[in-house]
């Protein structure tokens, strides 16, 4: 299964949304800049061409994205065929993302602030939704919004698409652990010490302190916290922890060691070491790369 990682610079816009059912289903669509569609397929399996050649088929309940990056004819042989699409028009970057690049980003947070918003889209891959899904839901909003008295082009639907963008970017993250095999439980009580670690980041954090409040022993969170994440419980912490240390540097303009105080770290030289070990440069580093970023968007 294959993703695209889609950096938004600009805030979307609905240019379009609707439920379209027919029962004679192939149109061609051309290539459109900085256009994209989100599509669920209620009904009638739907087959993508490019030119003559088929690319891949998509099954009922499932969500297409269509990014209009190529000429694409998309056909239904079922009887019926019956969708519902929210298209968007916006500044947009894509990147492709494997399963594995999924689990990464969605396991630690990168070491520096993203500059821009970035969402997790299905790309060529099927991703089948019941009816009873918040996704689902949300494109009977959109449309229902779409259609009222602000129309086209309003805030309240732009905010709906984006949120449209983050379940499915949820569902993608939530798919992927599927095809590990593991233990609904385990990603549960590794979200909930995700959870602690966030609220207490202000603290020093003891494991043991996690699993109590999570409900379950300290050995058994530090196994499967490890096998979801990728990471210890430990260098989990200090990522989380310096990568908020780097945000506060950046956004308030303010020390590494006033920073640092933010998250509980008030020795410096340990400071030092735990960039050196985790992220692999030195505190002024940081602030040199910050610098030069603010020139070059000068």
């Amino acid at each position: 299964m294959s993703y695209q990682n889609i950096q938004l610079r600009s805030i979307p816009v609905v240019v379009h949304s609707h439920r379209f059912t027919t029962t004679c289903y192939n149109i061609p669509f051309k290539a459109i800049p900085h256009h994209l569609e989100i599509s669920y397929i209620e009904q009638g399996a739907v087959e993508i061409y490019k030119e003559d050649r088929l690319l891949y088929t998509l099954p009922e309940k499932s969500i297409v994205i269509n990014f209009y990056e190529q000429p694409l004819r998309f056909v239904s042989k079922a009887p019926v065929h019956s969708h519902v699409t929210v298209g968007l028009v916006g500044n947009y970057v894509m990147s492709p993302m494997s399963s594995k690049d999924v689990l990464a980003c969605s396991r630690m947070h990168s070491s520096h602030q993203p500059e821009y918003m970035a969402a997790i889209l299905p790309y060529q891959n099927k991703m089948i939704l019941d009816h009873n899904s918040r996704i689902y839901r949300l494109f009977d909003k959109i449309i229902q919004t779409n259609t009222g008295a602000l129309g086209e082009h309003s805030l309240e639907t732009s905010a709906l698409a984006m949120t449209l963008m983050a379940e499915i970017s949820k569902e993608c993250v939530r798919q992927c652990y599927v095809n590990l095999q593991l233990p609904p439980s385990d990603i549960v009580y590794t979200e909930r010490a995700m959870d602690y670690i966030a609220a207490h980041l202000s603290q020093k954090i003891e494991v043991q302190d996690i699993a109590r409040a999570v409900g379950i022993s300290s050995g058994y969170l530090s196994g499967i916290f490890k096998t979801v994440t990728g990471k210890t419980m430990v260098e989990y912490i200090n990522l989380v922890k310096l990568q908020r240390i780097t945000e506060l540097m950046s956004s308030l303009g303010i020390s590494a060691g006033e920073a640092a105080e933010q998250v509980g770290i008030t020795d410096p030289s340990y400071l030092s070491r735990l960039f050196r070990k985790y992220l692999d440069i030195g505190i002024r580093d940081i602030k040199k790369e910050k610098d030069k970023l603010e020139r070059e968007n000068r």
